[in-house]
């Protein structure tokens, strides 16, 4: 009877009464917020791990991670939390360029943040020469196949040449076409040719007989 009574003085809610548009509001803010908080924790993972591992004799790269920092106490500390491995690590000292990180996996697992050493320097201590024979030869072969291969040229540097035999070769087949075609009119123009040589020659012969047999020469 007293929770009856207790009920019969409660406000009464009618939640049919609230506006669907209202409702809508609510779950659009709330979505609009979980994706804001998403997004400010996805792109806190602004750092770029590299990770090396050593592979059948060899250094390798052997994964990539995100990593972001997390401040731990009020005197500015660090550390470093991976999204992928989910792995604190201390706040690494060598970049090897902007948030960008290298680590070595050692056989125990443990992450070493390292960069890479002077090789110049390195050489040098090992009494390593730049330049010998061989390599000079090298050298020079691997700048004419580049010069040849790779470098720009133009079509008449890369092909004149050839270009010039063939024309020659068109322009001699040419010239030969042309003759057979004509060979039988040359043939005719010339035997035509030399039969009025003939013709000439034999008036020429009789106009000196009738004269006497002989030509004289008329004196100026």
């Amino acid at each position: 009877m007293a929770v009856e009574k207790l009920m019969d003085f409660a406000p009464k809610i009618n939640i049919g009464g609230i506006a669907p548009w209202i409702i809508g509001i609510i779950v659009f803010v709330g979505l609009l917020i979980a994706i804001t908080i998403f997004c400010i924790y996805w792109f806190s993972f602004s750092q770029k791990i590299v990770l090396f591992r050593k592979v059948a004799g060899y250094v390798r790269v052997v994964g990539k991670d995100n990593a972001r920092l997390v401040r731990v106490s009020k005197a500015g500390d660090y550390l470093m939390f991976t999204r992928k491995t989910k792995k604190w690590l201390p706040r690494p000292i060598i970049e090897i360029s902007p948030k960008v990180w290298w680590y070595f996996v050692r056989e125990d697992g443990e992450w070493i943040n390292f960069a890479i050493d002077d090789l110049d320097e390195k050489m040098k201590k090992a009494g390593a020469f730049y330049i010998d024979s061989d390599m000079r030869m090298t050298r020079i072969a691997n700048e004419k196949l580049l010069r040849e291969r790779l470098q720009g040229q133009t079509f008449l540097e890369k092909y004149g040449a050839t270009l010039m035999v063939l024309g020659t070769f068109v322009l001699i087949v040419i010239f030969l076409i042309i003759f057979l075609w004509k060979y039988n009119e040359i043939i005719n123009t010339t035997q035509s040719v030399m039969t009025q040589a003939d013709i000439i020659l034999q008036r020429v012969q009789a106009m000196g007989v009738g004269g006497g047999g002989q030509l004289v020469p008329v004196n100026p």
